[in-house]
């Protein structure tokens, strides 16, 4: 399959851009979603989030409508070097979401069911910022490492039931000296 240059989109301006690739397998079509988000337009009474999908059967992007509240005022996405992972039929991103400058911000999931082409928040196991946390798919299953600084290590949580909030596990933990 060739490629060939993706048309330009409108992100222009905004402070973090990311992507995440999927497979379409009902429309047998390869998509790139582009979530955009630009902190100082909530200053301007802007939307801070954008969100478009790519799709490489037409050639062109289409914005998306992501309906989130208002009140959002953090929205940080952490994946720096790591693949979005694609898992049943969603894509995952870690975001941090604080409702307000006293709230302590709360890690969440976001995903993007690409067969809907819906954002939907995913719980996880963790009620504030205690870590650096990515998502990823451990032996079939959604799941998020928790690497904490103080002291040095890590650990592995899955989702047992995928979309039930409750049957977070944590697997393992890999002490500092393993790392």
């Amino acid at each position: 399959m060739t490629v060939s240059l993706l048309s330009s989109s409108s992100s222009a301006g905004f402070s973090l851009v990311e992507t995440g690739f999927c497979y379409h397998s009902e429309t047998n079509d390869y998509k790139i979603v582009k979530i955009s988000y630009c902190n100082w337009s909530l200053n301007l009474g802007g939307t801070p989030l954008q969100a478009e999908i790519y799709s490489m059967n037409s050639g062109s992007w289409k914005r998306l409508h992501p309906h989130f509240t208002p009140d959002i005022l953090l929205f940080n996405i952490h994946t720096d070097l790591f693949l979005i992972p694609f898992f049943s039929g969603a894509l995952h991103w870690m975001v941090y979401v604080s409702k307000g400058k006293e709230e302590p911000a709360r890690p969440f999931i976001l995903t993007f069911d690409v067969n809907e082409e819906k954002f939907r928040m995913m719980e996880t196991p963790f009620a504030v910022i205690r870590s650096y946390l990515c998502p990823l798919v451990f032996k079939g299953k959604l799941a998020l490492t928790e690497k904490e600084r103080d002291p040095l290590f890590l650990n592995v949580w899955v989702m047992k039931e995928y979309g039930v909030h409750q049957s977070w596990t944590k697997l393992f933990v890999v002490p500092s000296t393993e790392l």
